[in-house]
């Protein structure tokens, strides 16, 4: 029986071990005691006891800790495949994987995909339309930078994850502002994700108009292209750096999507990400996609199991293939219904009025794929900065993505008056 070992998870990931277990594979879990928030939920506690073995670790930033893990599950019968799927254990485990000779996607691409402007420099060497963007590391950086792009820009960690950190600046007061919030936020980031890990180098780019998509794209060992799908980012209407949900398949045409999966190609065979699934995200502008980010994972939160009720396909199960080194292939997939995620998010800082109540939940729940909102009444709410501090989120079906989306926006109106609270 093969063994595929995960490491480190966000909760939609864990079912990830359920589609192992599925599968017919042995699936080993290794937990770090870092993200022990992710694992609290009781859904993710039934899916981590699926596993056949668990190991606990302090921390996967540890190589000592990471490696002694891995080896662990090596004397005991081998490893056939190693998976993660949060962002911020792919670069140790690559690194783990090249010290210990096990397949994995390579390192460099890896580091390269995680510092943005690394990535985008290689993939603009291959012929990828370039973005403006200035390195910088001080406050006087910043500014000379804003100065020679000119407003608006964009500002973000070079390396980050969740839109932790990123701002867009429209004018010399915002600039003032960015510079107060980005430091009051970076020491407000959960379960020490990112704070530690962000990186010192600030990017300043110019801002791009256009709608923002992300494409999911796989390559296999021997090389095989997989597109899955394109999908498109509800963003807040005051701050588009920040993620509200998403609609898939995309709501731009035919046409961009082509081109973004062509994009999208181009740049991983840029930077080298060999094997896995990757997500790309891109700005669908006038003049055609232009490069965001890459992260050199699949894609996260509830993504995986959108494209599984779009689709009829597991992704996790294409995911352990491709990393158990299997070369499957497909050149599209067909969609049968149209979906949007939303995330439920407070405009403000506040309180919860009242929860819901029975009837109000139940009603909620019939009119959705998949609907979860834990909140109690005076509870109180942060302002939504990033994608962990949200306060729920649901799926929702329509005839095409207009109407899955616009749908959507309808349930959050809702939902703001029925608890009392100003959402995004």
């Amino acid at each position: 029986m093969k063994t595929i070992v995960f490491v480190d998870s966000n909760p939609g990931g864990l079912a990830a071990i359920e589609t192992a277990k599925r599968m017919g594979f042995r699936a080993v879990f290794v937990k770090s005691n870092r993200f022990a928030p992710l694992y609290s939920s009781e859904q993710s506690q039934r899916r981590i006891a699926m596993a056949d073995r668990v190991i606990s670790i302090d921390d996967c930033f540890d190589p000592s800790q990471l490696d002694a893990a891995l080896l662990s599950e090596l004397d005991s019968g081998g490893i056939d495949a190693l998976v993660t799927v949060l962002s911020f254990a792919v670069v140790p485990l690559a690194e783990a994987a090249r010290r210990l000779g096990l397949r994995f996607t390579n390192v460099e691409a890896v580091r390269a995909a995680c510092s943005k402007n690394e990535c985008r420099k290689l993939a603009e060497r291959h012929g990828l339309p370039p973005v403006k963007c200035v390195e910088t590391r001080t406050d006087a950086d910043i500014r000379a930078a804003v100065a020679q792009i000119g407003f608006p820009v964009l500002i973000k960690p070079a390396i980050s994850a969740g839109s932790m950190g990123a701002h867009k600046v429209r004018n010399a007061e915002e600039l003032d502002r960015y510079f107060v919030e980005s430091r009051r936020e970076r020491d407000q980031f959960p379960m020490r994700l990112g704070s530690d890990h962000l990186s010192e180098l600030i990017l300043v780019e110019e801002f791009i108009e256009g709608p923002l998509i992300s494409v999911e794209i796989g390559r296999t060992v021997d090389g095989t292209i997989i597109p899955f799908v394109v999908g498109e980012r509800t963003l807040d209407k005051m701050n588009p750096v920040l993620e509200l949900g998403t609609t898939m398949p995309a709501l731009i045409n035919e046409e961009m999507q082509q081109a973004a999966i062509e994009q999208a190609s181009l740049v991983i065979r840029a930077i080298g990400l060999d094997i896995g699934i990757f997500h790309i995200e891109f700005i669908a502008s006038s003049a055609g996609p232009r490069l965001v980010e890459v992260n050199p994972r699949i894609m996260g939160g509830n993504l995986p199991a959108l494209f599984g009720f779009v689709s009829d396909e597991d992704l996790f199960e294409w995911l352990i293939r491709i990393h158990l080194g299997e070369n499957p292939k497909k050149d599209r997939f067909t969609f049968h219904r149209s979906l949007c995620s939303r995330l439920v998010a407070a405009d403000k800082p506040g309180y919860v009025q009242r929860a819901l109540a029975t009837q109000e939940l139940q009603s909620l729940r019939a009119r959705t794929v998949l609907f979860n909102l834990a909140v109690l009444e005076g509870q109180p709410v942060e302002e939504y900065s990033h994608t962990f501090n949200g306060v729920g989120h649901f799926v929702v079906g329509g005839e095409d993505p207009f109407d899955a989306r616009r749908k959507a926006e309808e349930i959050v109106g809702e939902l703001s008056g029925l608890l009392g609270l100003a959402l995004k």
